[in-house]
Protein backbone atom coordinates (compact mmCIF):
# COMPACT_ATOMS: atom_id res chain seq x y z
CA UNK A 1 0.00 0.00 0.00
CA UNK A 2 1.16 3.17 -0.91
CA UNK A 3 -0.37 7.27 0.31
CA UNK A 4 0.38 9.16 -2.59
CA UNK A 5 0.26 12.95 -1.63
CA UNK A 6 -0.31 15.78 -3.74
CA UNK A 7 3.30 16.73 -3.52
CA UNK A 8 4.48 13.83 -5.58
CA UNK A 9 5.60 11.82 -2.35
CA UNK A 10 5.12 8.13 -1.68
CA UNK A 11 4.95 6.80 1.71
CA UNK A 12 5.00 3.12 1.69
CA UNK A 13 3.33 1.24 4.22
CA UNK A 14 2.80 -2.76 4.50
CA UNK A 15 -1.11 -3.04 4.57
CA UNK A 16 -3.17 -5.97 7.05
CA UNK A 17 -6.60 -5.64 5.29
CA UNK A 18 -9.90 -6.72 7.78
CA UNK A 19 -11.86 -8.47 4.85
CA UNK A 20 -14.48 -9.92 7.17
CA UNK A 21 -17.35 -8.21 9.29
CA UNK A 22 -15.53 -9.85 12.40
CA UNK A 23 -12.09 -8.45 11.65
CA UNK A 24 -14.24 -5.07 10.72
CA UNK A 25 -15.38 -5.38 14.35
CA UNK A 26 -12.48 -6.15 15.94
CA UNK A 27 -9.71 -4.28 14.03
CA UNK A 28 -7.25 -3.22 16.34
CA UNK A 29 -8.97 -3.78 19.80
CA UNK A 30 -6.71 -5.64 22.37
CA UNK A 31 -3.16 -5.46 20.18
CA UNK A 32 -0.47 -4.05 21.82
CA UNK A 33 0.10 -2.16 18.68
CA UNK A 34 1.30 -3.02 15.01
CA UNK A 35 4.61 -5.04 13.67
CA UNK A 36 6.63 -1.65 12.73
CA UNK A 37 5.71 2.09 12.16
CA UNK A 38 5.15 1.39 8.50
CA UNK A 39 2.14 -0.61 8.89
CA UNK A 40 -1.36 -0.07 8.55
CA UNK A 41 -4.88 -1.78 8.91
CA UNK A 42 -7.55 -1.04 5.69
CA UNK A 43 -10.84 -1.44 6.37
CA UNK A 44 -13.19 -1.49 3.35
CA UNK A 45 -16.79 -1.45 3.46
CA UNK A 46 -19.05 -2.41 0.48
CA UNK A 47 -20.62 1.96 0.06
CA UNK A 48 -19.62 4.80 0.53
CA UNK A 49 -21.22 7.03 3.57
CA UNK A 50 -20.45 8.39 6.84
CA UNK A 51 -18.34 6.52 8.79
CA UNK A 52 -17.52 6.06 12.85
CA UNK A 53 -15.19 4.53 14.31
CA UNK A 54 -14.41 4.21 18.73
CA UNK A 55 -11.14 2.98 20.24
CA UNK A 56 -12.83 0.72 23.23
CA UNK A 57 -10.36 -2.34 23.64
CA UNK A 58 -8.01 -0.42 21.97
CA UNK A 59 -4.86 -0.33 23.97
CA UNK A 60 -2.67 2.37 21.67
CA UNK A 61 -3.00 5.34 19.82
CA UNK A 62 -4.19 5.64 16.39
CA UNK A 63 -4.54 8.20 13.01
CA UNK A 64 -7.41 7.01 11.46
CA UNK A 65 -7.54 8.11 7.59
CA UNK A 66 -11.51 8.06 6.14
CA UNK A 67 -11.26 7.80 2.20
CA UNK A 68 -13.85 8.14 -0.24
CA UNK A 69 -14.52 5.90 -3.32
CA UNK A 70 -12.10 7.89 -5.56
CA UNK A 71 -9.05 7.04 -3.13
CA UNK A 72 -9.10 11.19 -1.92
CA UNK A 73 -8.86 10.90 2.50
CA UNK A 74 -11.72 12.95 3.29
CA UNK A 75 -10.71 13.62 6.80
CA UNK A 76 -8.32 12.18 9.49
CA UNK A 77 -8.36 11.80 12.96
CA UNK A 78 -4.94 11.93 14.26
CA UNK A 79 -3.68 10.55 17.82
CA UNK A 80 -7.12 8.44 18.71
CA UNK A 81 -7.10 7.83 22.77
CA UNK A 82 -6.93 4.43 23.94
CA UNK A 83 -9.88 3.12 25.40
CA UNK A 84 -11.90 5.86 24.71
CA UNK A 85 -15.62 5.42 23.88
CA UNK A 86 -16.16 8.42 22.39
CA UNK A 87 -17.16 8.05 18.29
CA UNK A 88 -14.42 9.41 15.64
CA UNK A 89 -16.50 10.08 12.70
CA UNK A 90 -15.85 10.74 9.00
CA UNK A 91 -16.18 14.79 7.89
CA UNK A 92 -17.98 13.35 4.69
CA UNK A 93 -18.74 9.79 3.04
CA UNK A 94 -15.79 7.16 2.92
CA UNK A 95 -15.76 3.59 1.71
CA UNK A 96 -12.54 2.75 3.38
CA UNK A 97 -10.70 3.58 6.57
CA UNK A 98 -7.05 3.13 7.49
CA UNK A 99 -5.68 3.09 10.75
CA UNK A 100 -1.93 3.34 11.45
CA UNK A 101 0.29 4.32 14.44
CA UNK A 102 -0.82 7.23 16.26
CA UNK A 103 1.80 10.56 14.69
CA UNK A 104 1.78 8.75 11.07
CA UNK A 105 -0.24 12.08 9.61
CA UNK A 106 1.97 14.35 10.92
CA UNK A 107 5.54 12.64 10.55
CA UNK A 108 4.53 11.96 7.04
CA UNK A 109 2.79 15.18 6.01
CA UNK A 110 -0.49 13.54 5.55
CA UNK A 111 -3.54 15.81 4.29
CA UNK A 112 -7.19 15.57 3.79
CA UNK A 113 -7.21 15.37 -0.55
CA UNK A 114 -4.15 13.61 -0.75
CA UNK A 115 -5.17 10.01 -2.38
CA UNK A 116 -4.40 6.55 -1.07
CA UNK A 117 -3.76 3.71 -2.91
CA UNK A 118 -3.18 0.20 -2.54
CA UNK A 119 -2.52 -3.53 -3.99
CA UNK A 120 -2.17 -7.25 -2.92
CA UNK A 121 1.13 -8.74 -3.22
CA UNK A 122 -0.12 -12.04 -2.01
Amino acid sequence: MAFLQERDTVVTVQLEIAETDSARQRGMMQRAGFPTERSAMLFPFGREEPRSFWMANTPVALDLFFVDADSQIVSISKYARPYSDEQIRSEGAAKYVVETPAGFADRHGLLEGDRVRWRRTD
